[in-house]
């Protein structure tokens, strides 16, 4: 099982992944995607750390290809979340096996995983015309994301807090979990 959830930046669809994931049984595996550069980042970290802490989490930091994870059997895995495994993936050593990598590795982990839940961004809205490197990152999100949905059973897209079903029933509502957010 697939689920992709979508949603602008501090849009709720971390917490709600998160409850989603640990709504299931079986083990949890955490990919980490974002890489600690500045104090804000850390500060993102710390803050996702200490909600997971208390679920039994097993968090591994992943800053480039998934295709060697090891997911243990019947295992939830959490990755978070795609446009920081995209930005690590083309903007580092190998950015011309970029688009490669990143199908590679949401495939590996969807057929390794029992369920998968990935995360992704709405980054798409602005209209803005960006440098030629920013517009390469934003196509190749849009394609990774893309080709996560297509193999997702379901698709949700988190607006201000609230799930929305955008592809399959919504995997998880009507359980409080909106009051805790």
């Amino acid at each position: 099982m697939v689920h992709l959830i979508m949603g602008g930046a501090a849009s709720g669809k971390s917490v709600y992944a998160e409850r989603l994931a640990n709504s299931l049984p079986g083990s949890k595996l955490y990919l980490a995607t974002l890489r600690p550069f500045d104090e804000e980042c850390r500060q993102k970290i710390q803050k996702h750390q200490t909600r997971r802490a208390k679920d039994g989490w097993q968090t591994q930091e992943v800053f480039g290809s998934m295709q060697k994870v090891w997911v243990p059997q019947g295992a939830t895995v959490l990755l978070e979340d795609l446009s920081n495994l995209t930005a690590n993936l083309l903007f580092g050593p190998n950015p011309e096996t970029a688009r490669d990598a990143l199908l590679k590795s949401i495939r590996h982990l969807a057929e390794e995983a029992k369920t998968l839940v990935l995360v992704g961004n709405d980054l798409f809205c602005d209209g803005k015309v960006y440098p030629p490197e920013t517009m390469e990152y934003l196509q190749l999100l849009a394609q990774g994301q893309s080709f996560a949905a297509n193999l997702a059973d379901t698709v949700t897209e988190v607006v201000c807090g609230i799930p929305l079903a955008v592809k399959g029933p919504l995997p998880f509502a009507g359980t409080g979990w909106e009051e805790q957010a």
